[in-house]
């Protein structure tokens, strides 16, 4: 009886924090994005947790990874040379793996969080030629859907 409970309490816990993403276009990424750039990883580490227990769930309430990134490329968002975002540690809780001295293409949201739902992941350096058109009409039509409202 005992391995049952605990069956049904791993499946009902690993399903509740599990990372579902809504499917997003990319305009719908970037319009939601605080800051878009391309970006090379250059030191990681962790944030500790805050200590709160709460029913609902908050991404801010767990441990997060931190990483910082040299920038290559901003699309959205202030230009800055180097960038921190936090991510959480998991990929079943949307965040995003970060490697040292990988390239990624970064989608920030106003408090510095990356996800992996949110488009954030690692490229290839020589990716960053082929999307600049995709970006740059993401941003165009960003600007256009938004003096549409």
């Amino acid at each position: 009886m005992l391995k049952k409970v605990i069956f049904v309490f791993i499946l009902f816990v690993d399903s509740a924090a599990a990372c579902s993403c809504i499917g997003l276009s990319l305009v719908e990424k970037f319009e939601s994005a605080n800051r878009v750039f391309t970006g090379e990883l250059i030191q990681t580490g962790t944030i500790p947790e805050t200590g709160k227990f709460e029913e609902t769930y908050d991404i801010e309430d767990l441990e997060m990874k931190s990483g910082v990134f040299q920038v290559i490329k901003t699309y959205k968002g202030s230009h800055s040379r180097i960038v921190e975002v936090k991510t959480a540690p998991w990929t079943a809780s949307c965040g995003v793996p970060l490697y040292m001295g990988r390239t990624y293409i970064i989608f920030q949201d106003v408090s510095g969080i990356i996800e992996l739902c949110g488009g954030s992941m690692p490229i290839e350096k020589e990716d960053i030629q082929i999307m600049d058109p995709v970006f740059i009409d993401a941003a165009e039509r960003a600007s256009y859907n938004k003096q549409l409202e």
